[in-house]
């Protein structure tokens, strides 16, 4: 895996490990049609915590990253000042979106 840089190399590490969770995920979920014991149905629920950590391990990782780097404090309010500045108010929203969703699986609200 040749990577250019750091950043790089977290993304592609968390799509890979993303891939590898999902596949476990749709094999543990075609479990639960034929059995639904506690042991399948807990792995089920452990398979999608997975997901989630990893989501907002990423998601805090990009903060720190951006603070280390560009020196923004508090990091998302600067990037999303930063896309509006160039042009890319899409991108800044869609973004907020995701912000307010690792918001609600790390708080239980956005």
């Amino acid at each position: 895996m040749a990577v250019k840089s750091f950043w790089q190399l977290v993304v592609t590490t968390m799509e890979i490990t993303a891939a590898s969770f999902r596949h476990e995920n749709d094999v543990m979920f075609n479990r639960l049609k034929d059995d639904t014991s506690s042991l399948v149905v807990n792995t089920a629920r452990s398979s999608q915590m997975r997901m989630v950590m990893l989501a907002v391990g990423g998601f805090s990782m990009l903060e720190g990253i951006l603070e280390q780097t560009c020196g923004w404090d508090p990091p998302f309010i600067e990037l999303d000042r930063n896309l509006r500045v160039i042009g890319q108010a899409a991108i800044a929203d869609e973004f907020m979106i995701y912000k307010l969703a690792i918001n609600v699986l790390k708080h239980g609200e956005g």
